[in-house]
Parts: C-alpha cells; sequence; structure tokens
C-alpha cells in the first residue's frame, strides 16, 4: 500500500491546478482550510460524463475524500466569503495509464 504524500498545496492567487495520477489511485483526500474563517466551503467532482455526486466536507477537521472515477476527472474547490463573491479553484487530475 502506498502512503498519501502532498500533491498540491492551495495558494490564493492561484485557481488551476493540474495533477497526473496513476490509473489505480481511486481517492484523493483534499484538506481545506479557507484564509477567511467565515468562508463556506464546497467540493464538486466532474468527468466528461458530469456531475460525481458526495464529497462532503468534515466541518470538524476540515477535510473530504473525493472518489475518482475511472478516466480524467476535474475537481472544483468553491470558497464563499461570508460578504459576497465566490472563488474556484480547479484541479485538473489526468490518469497515467503506464504501468
Amino acid at each position: 500500500m502506498d502512503l498519501p504524500e502532498d500533491v498540491i498545496q492551495f495558494e490564493p492567487q492561484e485557481l488551476l491546478y493540474e495533477v497526473k495520477l496513476p490509473a489505480y489511485v481511486t481517492q484523493a483526500m483534499l484538506v481545506l482550510e479557507a484564509s477567511d474563517p467565515t468562508a463556506d466551503l464546497a467540493v464538486q467532482c466532474y468527468t466528461d460524463e458530469g456531475f460525481v455526486e458526495g464529497h462532503q466536507i468534515n466541518e470538524v477537521l476540515g477535510w473530504t475524500v473525493v472518489d475518482l472515477p475511472e478516466g480524467n476527472s476535474r475537481v472544483k474547490v468553491f470558497v464563499r466569503p461570508s460578504g459576497g463573491g465566490e472563488g474556484c479553484y480547479i484541479i485538473r487530475i489526468t490518469r497515467d495509464l503506464t504501468p
């Protein structure tokens, strides 16, 4: 079993991330903490076929596990401060099919 590793760290000004994962990886853990403690966070996963349901954030611990479907996908992390406006970070996940 492979141990988890940090793949990316969110930066406030960087909204798009590219990640290449082996095809056998079926889950990713996102640890989320907004710089504004009043902000609401949400995570959604999409494939070419559409929306993948689930991905509730543990409010106390600030993390969620994203079940990654086969093929490529996009994970969107939405940040909505209490004062309005909304930011969206996008993680494009490409599956490496080589053994």
